[in-house]
């Protein structure tokens, strides 16, 4: 649990950013949630709303990159918001990548695994059976991704954080982040997709829409609180591999073989 307690005290001393952060990600949950709890009188989101949570997302993601860079350069100390966007700017468009390849995986899980849930009679049917399909495929589908890729969620973000390299280096350097060198970040990995699966998991109990969102508001805390610990401390622990001297010589080594 060292990486977690050394990442629990940068937060606490960069309370103010942490904070933020997590104010911006539940902006966008709700933003999200009114994407997919439309009325029946107002058939799809506005232009102006998918806009507002594009930007949102575009600035969260600058703030939140430039926060882990800073939490590996500065560790505990302060920076200022522009700071933040300033360091997010150079890892935004290898996240970016990044997300498109989760994506990828999901998508293609689904496709796998929907036929099983929904069988082609049924689509053809009775579209709105697919309501509750899609959420217990939703729910399988997390479970899968998080178990079967747990290695490169918890350490490719830290590999192009520290090393900063491009995606497809950080996939060759995964082999020196080993699971079992970080069992404290795994346990804490495993709960934070219990409690994920748990509220997943949960019945509505008759309650209203608009007191659902409301109640939904502290498990988004606390999944942005677990989310932000467990990247600050991937990020210590990929620090202590010093792979970034490794990788210079590696970069060394290719010029040299090159000019040969």
């Amino acid at each position: 649990m060292k990486y977690i307690k050394e990442s629990i005290s940068i937060l606490k001393n960069r309370w103010p950013e942490a904070a933020m952060l997590i104010g911006i990600a539940l902006a966008l949950g709700v933003l999200n949630m009114n994407f997919f709890t439309i009325d029946k009188n107002n058939a799809s989101p506005q232009p102006a709303n998918v806009f507002l949570f594009l930007v949102i997302m575009v600035f969260f993601l600058l703030f939140k990159l430039g926060f882990l860079s800073t939490a590996h350069q500065s560790k505990d100390q302060h920076q200022l918001p522009l700071t933040l966007l300033k360091e997010g700017k150079r890892f935004f468009w290898r996240f970016v990548l990044l997300g498109m390849l989760y994506a990828t995986v999901y998508f293609a899980v689904t496709l796998v695994i929907l036929p099983f849930f929904a069988p082609q009679d049924i689509v053809n049917s009775n579209p709105e059976k697919l309501v509750p399909v899609f959420e217990k495929v939703s729910l399988i589908d997390y479970i899968i991704i998080t178990l079967v890729f747990m290695k490169f969620i918890l350490f490719l973000p830290a590999l192009v954080i520290v090393t900063d390299v491009t995606v497809p280096l950080s996939f060759s350097l995964l082999k020196h982040c080993k699971l079992k060198d970080a069992k404290g970040l795994v346990v804490f990995f495993l709960i934070q997709m219990a409690i994920n699966v748990i509220w997943m998991l949960l019945p509505d109990f008759g309650i209203e829409l608009k007191y659902r969102k409301i109640l939904s508001i502290l498990p988004a805390v606390v999944n942005q609180c677990f989310t932000l610990i467990l990247t600050v401390a991937a990020i210590r622990f990929v620090a202590s591999l010093d792979l970034l001297y490794d990788n210079e010589n590696e970069f060394e080594s290719d010029l040299t073989e090159g000019e040969n």
